[in-house]
């Protein structure tokens, strides 16, 4: 029996995953409008937010929009993953709206933030769960 609370305990913490938060942004610049920009980037459509990062993170992520699309029917959340330093990345350029990152960012990342008028906000959301599962034999 104590070995299951073990095991049981170990798959919540392995569960409560790797994450320190969502990072998103506060700007002084408007929005961008739907289109193309110079890069050949395209903008997503009014209503919708942009939610790119940690790949520990896309499962939760996915879970709250679809959560929160549910409850808000016009607006439209898109996430993705491809690793912390990708989301935040794109939110320094401006890509997304939304960061997931399973690391807090480094004063680099938010200098170059800050630089173009974004002031990152971080909240964490989760906390690493580690567990030490030992058969008894």
């Amino acid at each position: 029996m104590k070995m299951r609370k073990a095991l049981a305990i170990g798959v919540v913490a392995v569960l409560a995953v790797g994450a320190i938060g969502l990072t998103g942004c506060g700007s002084s610049t408007p929005a961008a409008k739907p289109g193309t920009a110079a890069d050949g980037s395209t903008t997503p459509a009014p209503g919708t937010l942009t939610i790119a990062g940690s790949d520990t993170m896309v499962n939760m992520a996915e879970a709250w929009a679809n959560a929160y699309m549910d409850a808000n029917k016009d607006v439209t959340l898109a996430v993705k993953g491809g690793g912390s330093g990708t989301g935040i990345a794109a939110l320094i350029n401006g890509t997304v709206d939304f960061a997931d990152s399973s690391r807090e960012m480094k004063a680099e990342e938010i200098a170059q933030a800050q630089a173009k008028s974004i002031n990152p906000v971080a909240t964490k959301v989760a906390r690493d769960g580690v567990a030490i599962v030992v058969n008894p034999a």
